[in-house]
């Protein structure tokens, strides 16, 4: 039983481009008791603190998201997309910790219960609203689509307006009885108060942050471990070397000691069509 889930492991981790190192370290990995039963809210995983276990598990797990696309009808490309995730987190576990496996099981879950779809460049997660908003006619706890931003490519605008266009089209296939008015975003990129002053009215960010009606914005660091990298902050960030100018106008940013942000926003009516 414990060989078939290393096989089984092995199978899906090669499904998802996992490198010949981490081939090799699935294999060598011994669990100490049978697959841990799927579970959202990971009880038992989040006991043992496995990080390699809960990579085995996962990568297990995904049999369960197989079998809801093809009872759905639903491609495999899009199956595999969506769960690339397993292999970014895994990865991002290992650039951070310096080990074998993954951690964010917390988030990990919404893709082997198919509550996550990764189509094109963007991820799109059935949720509720956190806000209201009279303007825009949306309503507290109404039900939306979340946006969500993959780690790993370079975000390309054209790739987003491409796949504004499918999520249309694929929630109406395919979840038609999921009746939602709204898709939103939250975001460092929708931050409309400092990105606007340091980068061109022309670059793929500021695209995408126009693509959407802004509500709010709170201050937040997130941006300064999406842009210089994990183990950055503000504390450490002089010593950074700027790779563009897009890093070099940040870091003059931040270092001076000003605020950023993550902004909420409202997919515009012109992509929703």
């Amino acid at each position: 039983m414990k060989d078939n889930l290393i096989i089984n492991a092995q199978k899906w981790a090669v499904k998802l481009g996992f490198s010949e190192e981490w081939l090799a370290k699935i294999a060598e990995f011994t669990p100490a008791a049978e697959l841990v039963p799927f579970d959202p809210k990971n009880k038992v995983l989040f006991e043992k603190k496995d990080m390699m276990l809960n990579l085995v598990c996962y990568l297990n797990y995904c049999d369960l998201a197989e079998k809801f696309y093809q009872e759905k009808g639903i491609s495999e490309r899009i199956l595999i997309d969506t769960l690339l995730d397993i292999r970014i987190w895994a990865y991002r576990y290992k650039e951070i910790f310096g080990g074998y496996g993954v951690k964010e099981i917390n988030w990990l879950h919404n893709n082997i219960e198919c509550n996550l779809f990764r189509i094109g460049r963007l991820q799109y997660k059935f949720g509720k609203s956190m806000l209201f908003s009279f303007k825009y006619r949306m309503k507290l706890a109404e039900n939306i689509l979340e946006i969500h931003i993959p780690r790993g490519d370079k975000l390309q605008f054209s790739e987003c307006i491409e796949s504004f266009k499918e999520a249309k089209i694929f929630f109406a296939t395919f979840f038609p009885e999921y009746k939602y008015r709204h898709i939103t975003c939250g975001s460092w990129m929708l931050d409309n108060k400092v990105l606007p002053k340091i980068l061109s009215p022309e670059s793929n960010i500021i695209s995408f942050q126009n693509a959407f009606n802004v509500l709010v914005t709170v201050p937040s660091r997130d941006c300064i471990r999406f842009v210089f990298g994990e183990h950055k902050n503000k504390k450490n960030l002089d010593d950074f070397e700027p790779k563009n100018s897009f890093q070099a106008k940040l870091k003059e940013h931040i270092c001076s000691g000003k605020h950023n942000y993550i902004g909420y926003g409202l997919l515009k009516e012109d992509f929703k069509h």
